[in-house]
C-alpha cells in the first residue's frame, strides 16, 4: 500500500479528485516501492482532467512544462502529468508530436513508457496496483523488458536499459536486446548532454554486483570497435566514489586508439575538464613509473595523485606502491 503523507501534495490531490480527476502514481516510485527501495521523486499521472483545469488548480503553485503537460508542485518532489500520446516525426530526441488526452485509456497511456517495470501504476483513489504489462512479474524475475512498438522511437532507451540493468542487477531480456541493437546507429541523433547523463548513471550506479560485459558489448557495437574492455572495470569497487566515474572511463578506454578516444569522449562527455583529465591519466598510465620520475610525471600532467594511484592500482600493485610512497 503506497501512502502519500506530504500535506501540500494531499491538498492538491483533493482538489484534483473533487473535479473528477483520477490520479495514479506512476513510474520509478511504484517500481522502487515493490523492490523495497527508498525513492524520493513521485510522478502522478492525472486522467479525466484538461490541461486548463490543471493550470487553474495549481494557480502559480507549480512550475509548468507546457510541451509535456508536467506540473512540478513547488517545494515538493512531486510532478503531476497529463496522459498523452507521442508520435515520432523526426530523427532527433525532441522530434515528437505530443497530444494530451484526458480520456486516454491506461493501456494506451503506458505505451509511451519504456519498460514493463516502469509501467506500473498505483490507483490513489481505489488504493490498488494497476499492472497492464506484467511489470510486477518482471520485477520478481529481475528482467528489463520493453512492451510497446513505440520503444524504438527513442534510442536513448538503449542507455536507460543498461542503466537499469546495472542499477538493479537485472538482465536485459533478449527481445529488448535485439531492438536495442537495431537502433544503435540512431544514438548519434541524441545530444551529448543526454547521453552523458545516462552514461554517468551507468558507471556510478550503487549496485555492488556490477557486470560491465553488457555495457561494453553495446558501446563497442555503437562505436564500431572492439577496443573497449571490461577487464579492469570489474575491479572498481576499490575506488573512492568521488573519483569513480573518471577512473571507470579510463578503464573502459585504456586500449583505445587516439582517433577512437577523441570520438568517444566527444560523443559522451560534455565536460572539458573531465575529457582532459581522462586523457592525462591514460597518457600517464602508459609511462614507466619509478621513484625517480614520478614527481616529474605528476608535475607535467598536473594530476591529482589520488586519481593516478587508484587508476594504476587496478592494473599494477607495484606501480601503485611507487605512487603511494611519494
Amino acid at each position: 500500500m503506497i501512502k502519500i503523507t506530504d500535506q501540500k501534495v494531499l491538498e492538491y490531490l483533493k482538489k484534483i479528485i473533487d473535479i473528477g480527476g483520477q490520479p495514479y502514481i506512476v513510474g520509478g516510485y511504484v517500481r522502487d516501492f515493490y523492490l523495497n527501495k527508498k525513492a524520493t521523486d513521485i510522478d502522478i499521472e492525472v486522467f479525466n482532467v484538461t490541461y486548463q483545469q490543471m493550470v487553474d488548480i495549481f494557480n502559480k503553485e507549480a512550475i509548468i512544462y507546457d510541451k509535456f503537460g508536467v506540473f512540478h508542485l513547488k517545494n515538493t518532489n512531486v510532478e503531476f502529468t497529463l496522459p498523452r500520446l507521442e508520435v515520432k516525426n523526426g530523427l532527433y530526441h525532441h522530434d515528437f508530436i505530443i497530444k494530451f488526452n484526458k480520456n486516454l485509456s491506461i493501456k494506451k497511456a503506458i505505451k509511451r513508457r519504456d519498460f514493463t517495470i516502469n509501467s506500473l501504476m498505483y490507483d490513489i483513489i481505489n488504493d490498488k496496483l494497476i499492472d497492464e504489462v506484467n511489470g510486477l512479474n518482471d520485477l520478481k524475475n529481475k528482467k528489463i523488458v520493453h512492451h510497446s512498438i513505440q520503444f524504438i522511437d527513442d534510442p536513448l532507451r538503449i542507455l536507460r536499459a543498461l542503466h537499469f540493468s546495472m542499477q538493479l542487477n537485472f538482465e536485459i531480456d533478449n527481445s529488448t536486446k535485439i531492438e536495442c541493437i537495431k537502433m544503435l546507429d540512431q544514438l548519434k541523433y541524441i545530444s551529448s548532454n543526454k547521453k552523458n547523463s545516462e552514461i554517468k548513471k551507468i558507471f556510478t550506479s550503487n549496485n555492488e554486483k556490477k557486470n560491465y560485459q553488457e555495457v561494453v558489448f553495446f558501446l563497442n557495437k555503437y562505436f564500431h570497435t572492439n577496443n573497449l574492455s571490461d577487464k579492469y572495470l570489474n575491479k572498481l569497487e576499490k575506488i573512492n566514489s568521488e573519483n569513480y566515474f573518471i577512473i571507470a572511463m579510463c578503464c573502459l578506454l585504456i586500449n583505445t586508439k587516439k582517433e577512437e578516444l577523441d570520438i568517444i569522449l566527444n560523443d559522451f562527455l560534455i565536460n572539458k575538464k573531465e575529457i582532459n583529465l581522462i586523457k592525462k591519466l591514460l597518457k600517464a598510465e602508459k609511462l614507466e613509473l619509478t621513484n625517480q620520475n614520478i614527481i616529474e610525471i605528476n608535475s607535467v600532467f598536473q594530476l591529482n595523485s589520488q586519481y593516478l594511484v587508484e587508476f594504476i592500482s587496478l592494473k599494477s600493485i607495484k606501480k601503485a606502491q611507487y605512487l603511494e610512497n611519494q
